[in-house]
């Protein structure tokens, strides 16, 4: 941010340590550990397992041994790389606040600080319940109008491989569904053979809003059980939710997809009014850990603190 006067400066700084400071605290009482995360990734494994990243706006490092390295464009990644060697535990909590790298238009490298935390070792909806309404938390402590939209990867991933896509396909694909573009989305299903999954497809920018709601406009194609499993677990994770947290703000979002393709179960992003961008994202990975050499259960957040913090002083005005 750029400041006009010092005391602003100050006072943004102030308002910054003391916002680190609660996350941290959240975190804390949550049975979390803060670590600071490594700060370099191998640039063929992160592009390999990421394919829709733009290779252009990543930062990128030759090592004294001709290694690609990428300054960390990603702190989940770099995390489960660190732990997994070592594992030896049941289940591990961990949170921290640190530094994404990515380059901008202008050639410059841009920095985000992020929040974040990894719940490891254990899978079932009580544990999304949980590492959701953390997420929740954060928004409520200030009083932020917020709404998280909701997802379960595997409806969407089972819809999409049906379609016997090319790689190149699958990441056109995945791009119109991420950017909402509904008018190039259905220029590339034309192309595509009638079937279920076309079908799906073709109306998925409009399955928002309740399990009734999205029952209702499929109601007329003939899901098998494979398609219908994931549905029924988001909308079992969602009646759990809201028995115990009821004043919650959450809607389903069958579109919803994450710029990485490491997720692989419930999915999640929290928006505040009046914002076009998600300040918070998460979901389920244990797919990742399993790549990455040990199948561990995986779940996470993490969330932009510098835009989180502007949200917050524009609220103080």
């Amino acid at each position: 941010m750029q400041f006009l006067q010092l005391s602003e400066e100050l006072r943004y700084l102030a308002r910054k340590q003391q916002l680190n400071q609660k996350l941290e605290d959240i975190s804390k009482r949550a049975g979390y550990m803060m670590i600071e995360p490594p700060f370099f990734e191998d640039y063929d494994q992160f592009i390999t397992m990421n394919p829709r990243i733009k290779k252009e706006n990543t930062v990128k490092l030759i090592n004294t041994h001709g290694q690609i390295l990428l300054l960390r464009p990603d702190l989940t990644t770099s995390i489960i790389k660190h732990v997994l060697p070592k594992w030896n535990v049941e289940e591990l909590k961990l949170s921290y606040l640190s530094t994404t790298f990515a380059k901008g238009k202008d050639g410059h490298i841009e920095e985000k600080k992020q929040f974040g935390i990894e719940y490891l070792g254990t899978s079932g909806k009580d544990v999304d319940k949980d590492v959701i309404t953390l997420a929740a938390s954060i928004f409520e402590t200030y009083k932020l109008p917020y709404l998280i939209e909701i997802n379960h990867s595997r409806f969407l991933e089972t819809v999409i491989t049906r379609l016997s896509l090319t790689k190149e396909e699958t990441s056109e694909l995945k791009t119109y569904i991420y950017y909402k573009n509904q008018a190039s989305l259905h220029a590339f299903l034309a192309k595509k053979p009638q079937s279920v999954e076309r079908k799906v497809l073709d109306r998925l920018l409009t399955l928002q809003g309740t399990i009734k709601d999205i029952d209702q406009r499929l109601s007329t194609l003939p899901l098998d059980d494979d398609l219908k499993a994931p549905l029924n677990e988001l909308n079992a994770l969602i009646e759990e939710i809201e028995k115990t947290y009821p004043k919650l703000r959450i809607t389903i979002d069958l579109g919803l997809l994450s710029d990485y393709d490491y997720y692989d179960g419930i999915i999640f992003m929290a928006f505040l009014k009046d914002t076009p961008f998600p300040l918070l994202k998460g979901g389920r990975y244990d797919s990742l850990t399993k790549e990455l050499g040990k199948e561990v259960p995986a779940i996470g957040f993490s969330l932009n603190t510098t835009e989180l913090l502007k949200e917050i002083l524009r609220d103080e005005k």
